[in-house]
């Protein structure tokens, strides 16, 4: 079984930042490191885009914007009446093939867990596959306004998962 880490905390609260810092800790200690991170762009102070980074190889996937690519092909991107922003459904193909191919790593990051997956969207199969299936530590980031109702869909007792809140944590 595996063990569980959750990153929570509310918006641009430092949970991505939380998790890299937790990856370079672990890979710095020889641990091998597979999954993914949702890198951010800005556009004046704003997120407008979000790309899913693979932390094995680098390669990234646009995965949500505010307007589709232009090329893009009908019906890759969708939008939620939970966002003002399109999601890539190719995006998540590409993070359930991450996920799949995490055997045989120490540890597997997983940034972030949203209202998509909540709905059992996104990467929430791949991630329930590997919670079930996994013998390592999965470090999970998931927003602090869904974390109970998380926790219970993928089958977790809150009680035996370490729960770690960027906000919570003393400045340095």
């Amino acid at each position: 079984m595996a063990l569980v880490k959750i990153i929570t905390g509310g918006f641009n609260c430092g949970k991505t930042t939380t998790a890299e810092k937790l990856m370079e800790e672990y890979t710095a200690e020889g641990q091998r490191a597979a999954g993914f991170i949702a890198e951010a762009e800005y556009t004046n102070g704003e997120k407008n885009t979000y790309y899913i980074r693979d932390i094995s190889t680098g390669r990234r996937e646009l995965a949500v914007c505010l307007e589709p690519p232009q090329d893009c092909r009908p019906g890759e991107w969708k939008k939620h009446d939970f966002s003002r922003f399109y999601f890539s459904e190719g995006a998540f193909i590409f993070a359930a093939e991450i996920l799949e191919g995490a055997v045989g790593a120490d540890f597997v990051m997983i940034d972030e867990l949203g209202p998509l997956e909540l709905g059992g969207g996104g990467s929430f199969y791949a991630v329930k596959r590997l919670i079930d299936n996994y013998e390592g530590t999965i470090i999970l980031v998931i927003r602090e306004k869904i974390l109970e109702e998380m926790v219970v869909l993928l089958g977790l007792n809150i009680e035996e998962v370490e729960i770690i809140n960027p906000e919570a944590m003393p400045s340095r």
